[in-house]
């Protein structure tokens, strides 16, 4: 395809607004070794403290891309870090107005909007000599190609409507067609939302592996994206992925991702870690699609650091489990690569998925064996692991326990009433008698309490308890 090189315009605004409500692709702050005024608002709205700042904000220059996840109306905020605000003068805010086109090259080429505040306006300097200064740092890094190509827009940003009108007014004198422009070609159409190369799914089937990590974790899960990357491997690592999404919805992205990946990888160095509201959101929205059959692909975990297998919830540590400080990302390439030529069956279990005798529940006493909730009795000596829902109804069938046959799997109201008694382990997923169209049985996730549903047929990672009507067992005693 010819690309074509017509001149074209960035368009440059002023306008008054809360920059934390200003919707663009991504707002442009300060980070002056403290958070204050428009930067220190944006944080606070993001969930961030002066604390967090070093630790992303290393040394002089660096940038951090924040998610903006509904909590202000960019889509992105992006922070660098400049000289302290005692040294921060003209010559600092026009290289702020370049360096924040030349970081977005990298961080979210995808931007057509940029929202900034005009720097250091509310701290000493000129509001229209510091304008003009950022003003400039922009325009010389357009001229120098170092901004985003599909650039459309640049908006100054003031809470006050009389300073508004003043930088107008000199927005005016500078540039007295309100643009800025440039040769740089035309984006293709359609290309917003477009990945690049070396992040894109290989095919419409999208990526071969999701990778879920906390933050503390990156550099683990990092390890895992090169060794699948260096196989050639398709791989949503969201450090990498999203900000190259541009102005879509971090959580969007998240759904969608997990939605077209064929394997979902965990790293994880601790319990905590690994149960975090987001991650678990992830790794159970996977296991969830998996069990209603609407995927074929694998769960697994990479633990590292201290961690064992034995600290990970029992949905994880019975499916594939890697330890990354043994040197095994090999063995997890093998795994996937192996499992896309369509020569591996389901993960190994930890135990034979085979055996699905009887276990006594974890922590029952053998004289708890039975026990009263509400008006039915909990059969805790019989728990089926890795039942399907088919094998489970077969078994209650010829059940017989203090004395009594024609014991069930409980409704969906009485799972409920047996996850409030604390009766059985949290972070399982348990039948229920209740079938759902499509030949489908529900079964309810006991660390939540959210009901899913899926296959009769599917065993894996789903257990089974059995109940009988407090008068019906009475009477059979």
């Amino acid at each position: 395809m010819i690309q074509s090189f017509m001149k074209r315009n960035i368009d440059v605004s002023v306008r008054t607004g809360d920059i934390r409500q200003i919707d663009a692709d991504v707002v442009a702050l300060k980070y002056s070794q403290e958070l204050i005024g428009a930067a220190q608002a944006v944080a606070q709205a993001l969930g961030k403290t002066s604390s967090d700042m070093p630790a992303l904000l290393p040394s002089l220059g660096s940038t951090h891309l924040f998610p903006g996840r509904g909590l202000i109306q960019a889509r992105h905020a992006l922070f660098l870090s400049v000289v302290p605000l005692r040294s921060f003068d003209y010559a600092e805010v026009r290289q702020f107005g370049f360096d924040a086109l030349k970081s977005l090259v990298t961080a979210a080429p995808q931007t057509r909007h940029l929202a900034m505040t005009v720097q250091g306006a509310g701290f000493g300097l000129n509001p229209a000599r510091a304008l003009h200064s950022e003003l400039q740092g922009c325009i010389e890094a357009i001229g120098a190609g170092l901004f985003p190509p599909g650039l459309e827009r640049i908006t100054f940003v003031d809470r006050n409507s009389q300073q508004v009108k003043d930088l107008e007014a000199a927005l005016s004198k500078m540039l007295p067609g309100q643009s800025i422009e440039t040769d740089a070609p035309d984006p293709p159409t359609g290309t917003r939302r477009a990945l690049p190369e070396e992040h894109a799914p290989a095919s419409d089937d999208g990526y071969d592996v999701f990778i879920s990590y906390k933050s503390e974790d990156v550099e683990y899960a990092r390890q895992v994206y090169e060794q699948l990357r260096q196989h050639g491997l398709t791989v949503f690592f969201s450090k990498e992925s999203l900000p190259r999404l541009g102005s879509d919805e971090y959580h969007e992205q998240i759904d969608i991702a997990i939605e077209r990946a064929h394997h979902l990888i965990v790293v994880t160095t601790s319990k905590e870690h690994v149960i975090a509201k987001w991650v678990k959101y992830e790794w159970r929205l996977f296991m969830g699609e998996k069990l209603a059959g609407r995927k074929s692909g694998n769960l697994m975990t990479v633990v590292a650091g201290d961690m064992s297998i034995d600290d990970l919830p029992i949905a994880l540590r019975n499916r594939e489990v890697i330890q990354l400080f043994r040197g095994e990302l090999e063995r997890l390439v093998d795994y996937v690569t192996r499992d896309e030529e369509g020569d591996r069956a389901e993960p190994q279990l930890a135990e034979d998925p085979g055996n699905r005798s009887p276990l006594p529940a974890e922590g029952a006493a053998p004289s708890s064996e039975l026990v009263s909730v509400s008006d039915f009795v909990v059969c805790r000596s019989e728990l089926l692991k890795n039942t399907s829902w088919n094998d489970a109804v077969d078994h209650s069938r010829n059940l017989s326990a203090g004395g009594c046959m024609d014991w069930t799997l409980p409704t969906l109201e009485q799972l409920t009433e047996i996850r409030k008694a604390s009766l059985f382990p949290e972070d399982r997923c348990y039948w229920s008698s209740q079938t759902a169209p499509s030949d489908d049985a529900f079964y309810v996730h006991f660390d939540d309490g959210h009901i899913g549903r899926g296959p009769r047929e599917f065993y894996n990672g789903l257990y089974a308890v059995f109940v009988r009507e407090q008068p019906r067992f009475e009477a059979c005693r």
